[in-house]
């Protein structure tokens, strides 16, 4: 910034003069110096102050490309303000860009690493993005400073599940379902988890509400066939083109669990339940699915 001499700085000089018989030039020319140091600073922060007040501004009348250029500038004129920083990541979210919200609020955090919205944001936003193993690591952290918020909780579900981790989710739906046994996230998650597991008896109540909750969903409608078609059928005995494929399917939830990245194209374990319901009524009409009967 330059330095101007303006009346500002001319009055804090004048009060900073004494004799030189009681001060050496030296010590006088540092106090100026600090004086007029001291006016830069407050300077700037009033206009760090008002860029950051018209990003505000911006931000509330929706205007948020404009809202992302005023924090932005206010960044760059003092970027050691992690408050600064997550309000560029709130305007970066707004305008659909994942990727620069969370390297705003990775910049909020390394200033300011507890920082409870921005905990909860990063997750939220590495999530969006897809990027589900930082995604649960972020959601703990958050958790860790805000214990039993049912948001958080089954969005981590969702990431797990995400990973392959069908087991491992089921403790944090049952948990959100405990205490909200309608949460149509949390039953669909938890439902569709189940089904992965082959654990349809226990897959079968949590489809039902969510065909009572979304009566139009017809993936719901599908899983909860699925579910009960295969809960009906698990008793009898299969063909050996059948229990081929079974066994198949369960090999995949295992490699799954474990936690590998090759996740089988079966229609069963990747969640395409409409197609793995033509593929049995496929099978039904050529009459290979069960014997005897």
């Amino acid at each position: 910034m330059k330095l101007e001499v303006n009346d500002e700085l001319v009055v804090r000089a004048r009060d900073l003069i004494v004799p030189l018989d009681a001060r050496s030039a030296e010590e006088v020319l540092k106090a100026a110096l600090r004086a007029g140091i001291e006016a830069l600073e407050e300077r700037g922060e009033k206009l760090v102050d008002t860029q950051v007040e018209r990003g505000k501004r911006l931000y509330g009348a929706e205007a948020y490309p404009a809202a992302v250029e005023a924090f932005q500038e206010a960044w760059r004129m003092d970027s050691s303000s992690a408050d600064t920083a997550f309000l560029l990541g709130l305007a970066w979210e707004r305008n659909e860009n994942v990727d620069g919200a969370i390297g705003a609020y990775e910049q909020c955090l390394r200033l300011s690493p507890e920082h409870d919205k921005a905990l909860k944001r990063i997750a939220i936003s590495l999530h969006k993005a897809q990027r589900y193993e930082g995604a649960v690591a972020a959601y703990d952290r958050a958790l860790d400073r805000e214990p039993g918020a049912s948001a958080l909780i089954s969005n981590r579900a969702d990431c797990l599940r995400m990973l392959g981790m069908n087991e491992d989710c089921l403790d944090d739906y049952g948990w959100v379902l405990s205490r909200q046994p309608h949460d149509l996230v949390a039953n669909v998650g938890k439902a569709t988890a189940l089904n992965a597991l082959r654990r349809f008896d226990e897959a079968v109540p949590h489809w039902e509400i969510v065909v009572e909750l979304s009566p139009g969903d017809e993936i719901a409608k599908a899983g909860l066939e699925l579910a009960r078609g295969w809960h009906m059928e698990q008793d009898r005995r299969l063909s050996p083109e059948r229990q081929l494929q079974r066994d198949r399917d369960e090999r995949c939830i295992q490699w799954n669990h474990r936690g590998r990245k090759v996740i089988c194209d079966n229609p069963l374990c990747t969640g395409r339940f409409p197609d793995a319901l033509a593929a049995l009524e496929a099978m039904k009409a050529l009459k290979i699915e069960v014997e005897g009967d």
